[in-house]
C-alpha cells in the first residue's frame, strides 16, 4: 500500500465557523469566492461600499451572514456597508487570501474540535 502525503492545515475559528453552511457540493468555490470577495470589500475605504453592498444581492446576503451572531466575522454599527472586519475575520481573509475559494481541495484542514474539513 502506497503511504498517502497528506497536509494538514489548522483551520481559522471562522472559517470552520462557516464550514457547516456550505454542503461541499455542486461548486462550492462560488460559496466560498462571495465570502472572500465580501471579506475584501471590508478592507476599502468605506466611502462608495454602500453601493457595492447594497447593489449586489449575493453581497448583501453574506454581509448580513457574515454579521451574524453565529458567524462573527465582521460587525457594525448604522448600517451593514459600514461594517468593519474582527479578529476572526481578519484570519478568514488572511486563510481565503493564501489558499483561495477552493481551499478544500488543497489540504486537510483540521477545526479547533479535531473535525476534518478538505476533499483530500
Amino acid at each position: 500500500m502506497k503511504p498517502c502525503n497528506r497536509i494538514v492545515v489548522p483551520l481559522p475559528k471562522g472559517i470552520a465557523r462557516i464550514a457547516p453552511f456550505c454542503c461541499g457540493c455542486g461548486n462550492p468555490e462560488i460559496f466560498w469566492g462571495v465570502i472572500l470577495d465580501v471579506l475584501e470589500e471590508y478592507t476599502r475605504e468605506c466611502q462608495g461600499r454602500h453601493d457595492a453592498i447594497y447593489q449586489n444581492p449575493a453581497w448583501y446576503f453574506a454581509a448580513n451572514f457574515l454579521d451574524s451572531d453565529t458567524i462573527e466575522l465582521i460587525e457594525h454599527g448604522s448600517n451593514i456597508a459600514g461594517a468593519w472586519l474582527t479578529e476572526d475575520g481578519d484570519e478568514a481573509l488572511a486563510f481565503l487570501r493564501t489558499w483561495g475559494a477552493d481551499w478544500k481541495s488543497k489540504a486537510v484542514f483540521v477545526d479547533s474540535d479535531g473535525v476534518h474539513h478538505g476533499d483530500l
